[in-house]
């Protein structure tokens, strides 16, 4: 092989991890939107369930039908929001220790052909030693988990009242 041919591939390849960087970066982007349109939506549907409920039950003071929606329909929304919310954290984790090793293979790269390593972003905010849920994303679960666990206990309130 000749050296600029060896040069060549050297390039494409350089072209290629960056491309497979950018692209890792977009799939953590957009699952970090993802997270809030899941969260913003879910909570919305479990309002409108909620409120429908108490609208419903006012008028016809039926608390068979508040009961069944407070008792199985609020707390598996709130399971189903809450389960794609938390496959949106691992997405964008797997997006996070992919180009944590794109970031270390080209800085490889780079050192051998006698540059600096550059490419630090994710290496110094993703360390192996990062628990699995961060704080803000405890209070969510937490929150969801109040309302799949709470949700009921009003359903039976409202069973009690009437």
């Amino acid at each position: 092989m000749k050296p600029e041919q060896s040069s060549d591939i050297e390039t494409i390849t350089m072209e290629a991890l960056f491309k497979q960087y950018d692209t890792a970066r977009q799939e953590s982007l957009n699952s970090i939107n993802n997270r809030v349109q899941v969260f913003s939506f879910g909570l919305a549907t479990i309002g409108a369930v909620y409120a429908g409920t108490v609208v419903f039950n006012s008028q016809t003071q039926s608390p068979i039908f508040a009961t069944y929606v407070f008792s199985y329909a609020i707390p598996l929304i709130s399971i189903l929001v809450l389960y794609i919310w938390v496959g949106e954290i691992q997405r964008m984790r797997r997006a996070g220790k992919f180009m944590v090793e794109l970031e270390a293979e080209i800085n490889n790269r780079l050192e051998k052909a006698g540059g600096s390593p550059v490419m630090i972003f994710e290496s110094r905010f993703l360390p192996a030693n990062k628990p699995l849920v961060d704080f803000s994303s405890l209070v969510v679960i937490i929150f969801f988990i109040i309302i799949i666990f709470g949700s009921p206990v009003l359903g039976i309130s409202f069973s009690q009242s009437s």
